[in-house]
């Protein structure tokens, strides 16, 4: 499965790319290239879903027998993003600047937090559904009582990386799933964010200073 995982990783720049080539050319008013340049970034984000909806997640979702958690998160996302591109299609058949420049933006932004979950939560988890070891910076592991845990490591991080890895896991961790942080400083304004969204955590401090902050679902 690491594999598949890193050709979808070097996929997403691929995808990156012909997105900013759609781009390029609607700014510069180059409406025929600009469909050009949308058509081939639909058929390559339309084949990159297809392979993850149809091949990966139903490997992770029989492995770990969690369906409702988050694959059923990027299935969603995908469906928002199909819409925002269609939106895109639409303002560019109609050579409307500003509603295409409108769509993009919030596409763009969506695409960079859904590949950041996917990349830094969700691929490693399904490298470990299918048994591979997975060294990474982010490297899920099982918690106690047999739900997923994902790991952490933000010591080596810059603000606000630890915060931004930390939202995107959550989103994405299973029910009964743990979240292990690991820091250098407690994290205030994450601990105000557990708290008003319904988490709660345990935090112990090792002998070389790190923060070990265990967060799961109330």
């Amino acid at each position: 499965m690491t594999s598949l995982t890193s050709s979808l990783i070097a996929h997403h720049k691929l995808c990156d790319g012909l997105y900013a080539d759609a781009e390029a050319a609607a700014h510069g008013g180059h409406w025929q290239e600009c469909a050009d340049a949308l058509q081939l970034f639909r058929k390559e984000i339309e084949a990159h879903f297809a392979t993850e909806e149809q091949v990966l997640f139903p490997v992770f979702e029989k492995a770990t027998g969690v369906t409702a958690g988050p694959t059923l998160v990027m299935r969603t996302e995908h469906d928002q993003m199909r819409r925002l591109i269609g939106d895109m299609a639409t303002a560019q058949a109609n050579h409307a600047l500003g509603q295409f420049a409108g769509a993009g933006e919030t596409l763009l932004i969506f695409m960079q937090q859904h590949n950041m979950k996917e990349e830094n939560i969700l691929y490693p988890m399904c490298d470990l559904s299918d048994d591979s070891a997975v060294e990474c910076r982010q490297q899920p592991a099982r918690a106690a009582g047999g739900g997923v845990r994902c790991v952490i490591d933000g010591r080596d991080l810059l603000p606000p990386e630890p915060l931004e890895l930390t939202l995107a896991a959550l989103d994405v961790l299973p029910a009964g799933g743990e979240l292990l942080l690991q820091l250098f400083c407690r994290p205030h304004p994450l601990f105000q964010i557990l708290r008003r969204n319904g988490y709660v955590w345990q935090e112990s401090v090792l002998g070389d200073g790190t923060h070990e902050i265990h967060i799961r679902k109330a």
